[in-house]
């Protein structure tokens, strides 16, 4: 089968073992190389050679990767690799550079040969692949594989010669590695030279520090600034209000040794403020200041808080205040000022001002004074706990004698009842002259409650005089039985019982509900 006029037969020759004539034949050939594959004896001698041959190309490739990591990195570096490095040992160096210099030529010249060694050793590689191809088909090579071992031993004696040659490396490596080690054991070098290696990174983490360091910084300005611009908008402001507050404060305490200083910011006054009292022993003394929460009484806080707030209240422009007890029972020698100086005040600015208070006295001196203004006054009264709170309007002088009607209705004795019978007497009076000018006003006779009464005065004039415009057929009966019920309680006779005047107070309400909803709510006055 190793004759190549065999080894590719195609055609019938003679035997060449018994000179059988054609009895050689391609299907023949075919048959005994068969044969031969499948002899175990072969068999095992190819799985042998294959592995003996694995094994070499391992140790072979080995070897070459040593010899790879051996060969000095210096030898593959570029031109501009080498000026650069050349520049540097001279600096770092300096008389020693020389030495440096003639390392680095030597070291690249022996990495040039190496390189054409380990090519070639490359190349054996690759022809053990292919040996180790043939093995496996059970095939044998083309070429002797002992030419290839002597081939590879060539090659290990140049490279000996080549480790020989490089002895002289190792003279000047012994040279010039204690020259280099004085240099680089310096304090700090090895950290520098690290630091060195990582100079972009470096760089860029220190200019995002310096952006980040800068952006800080602006920021801390424009805080400092509109730190000191909302200060000095809060001095302003609290300039303005303690301006506002004083005034306030010298309508309600007027002449008084304790005043108010003035609003101040305590740290940067966003959150916190102080009150500021001026305390004043003598008229001829200079003021103290002092913390006006430590040193002011309860009634004088009542009084701050108040001036506090109406001053907000004029710094922001509000048209409507609810004031509710303004000036507490206790600090009842304040009333008159109040209602005078303050609530004067607040309603010649043309503020809207609802006012609540349990004191009658606050009550009659702002509805007094302020007369003049047509002020709507209500009475508040829970008379009946399941119909609640019942609002009662006193400023007109029927809703005042209704009210005034309450405090004897329930009476026990006949005095108590007396009062009571005379208020609603008086009620039903002025609600008649109301009715009776409401409805010739409505007619084009202009007419009002004064021009009634200089018609007639006693009730039951005006009961015939209202008897024209009542809303229903009872109404007028009703209107003619007050006079029977309520005149004898006005003299010295019986008094109407509780239930009559209740009766009375019934009617008289739904007759001024009904007579005002017929005329938009309101009679004449």
């Amino acid at each position: 089968m190793a004759v190549p006029e065999f080894e590719h037969l195609d055609t019938d020759v003679d035997c060449p073992v018994c000179s059988t004539p054609n009895a050689l034949t391609p299907a023949r050939m075919d048959e005994l190389r068969t044969q031969v594959l499948s002899n175990a004896h072969l068999t095992q001698a190819a799985e042998a050679a294959i592995g003996d041959v694995r094994s070499y190309q391992r140790a072979l490739r080995a070897w070459v990767k040593a010899y790879e990591d051996a060969v000095p990195k210096a030898g593959r570096w570029t031109n501009e690799q080498e000026d650069k490095f050349r520049a540097a040992a001279e600096v770092l160096l300096g008389t020693e550079a020389p030495q440096f210099a003639l390392a680095l030529t030597f070291s690249r010249s022996l990495a040039t040969q190496a390189d054409l060694l380990l090519a070639a050793l490359g190349v054996a590689d690759s022809e053990l692949d292919v040996l180790l191809g043939v093995l496996a088909q059970r095939s044998l090579p083309n070429a002797s594989p002992a030419g290839l071992v002597e081939a590879l031993n060539i090659q290990a004696k140049a490279i000996d010669d080549l480790v020989g040659e490089a002895s002289a490396l190792d003279d000047l490596r012994s040279t010039i590695e204690p020259l280099l080690r004085d240099h680089l054991e310096a304090d700090g070098l090895r950290e520098l030279l690290s630091v060195a290696r990582q100079l972009p990174e470096w760089a860029d983490e220190r200019r995002a520090q310096f952006s980040r360091t800068e952006v800080i910084k602006r920021l801390a300005r424009a805080e400092r600034v509109l730190k000191q611009a909302s200060s000095a908008v809060l001095d302003k402001r609290f300039g303005s209000m303690s301006e506002s507050i004083e005034r306030w404060w010298s309508t309600i305490r007027p002449e008084e040794l304790v005043g108010f200083a003035g609003v101040k910011r305590r740290a940067a006054g966003a959150i916190f403020v102080n009150l500021v009292a001026a305390l004043q022993p003598q008229e001829s003394e200079e003021a103290v200041e002092r913390d006006a929460l430590g040193v002011y009484s309860d009634s004088q806080l009542n009084a701050l808080g108040l001036s506090t707030f109406l001053a907000r209240a004029e710094l922001v422009a509000s048209p409507f205040l609810f004031l509710d007890d303004p000036i507490p029972g206790s600090d009842g020698d304040h009333r008159l000022t109040f209602v005078e100086n303050t609530l004067g005040a607040l309603l010649d600015a043309g503020r809207q001002i609802v006012l609540t208070t349990y004191d009658p006295k606050l009550a009659e001196y702002a509805q007094t004074l302020h007369d003049f203004r047509d002020p709507i006054s209500y009475d508040l009264n829970l008379i009946d706990v399941r119909e609640g709170t019942e609002p009662i309007q006193t400023s007109d002088a029927f809703s005042r004698y209704m009210l005034q009607g309450e405090d004897g209705l329930s009476a026990p004795t006949a005095a108590g009842r007396r009062g009571a019978c005379a208020a609603y007497r008086s009620a039903a009076e002025r609600l008649a002259k109301q009715i009776i000018a409401t409805n010739r006003t409505s007619v084009g006779v202009a007419t009002s409650v004064l021009d009634v009464e200089k018609e007639a005065t006693l009730l039951k004039d005006l009961v015939v005089l209202a008897a024209p415009f009542v809303l229903s057929a009872d109404e007028k009966g009703k209107w003619r039985v007050m006079p029977k019920i309520l005149n004898p309680g006005n003299h010295d006779d019986d008094v109407p019982s509780t239930m009559d005047l209740k009766q009375i107070r019934g009617n008289l309400r739904t007759f001024a509900k009904g007579h005002k909803a017929k005329w938009g709510g309101s009679l004449a006055s």
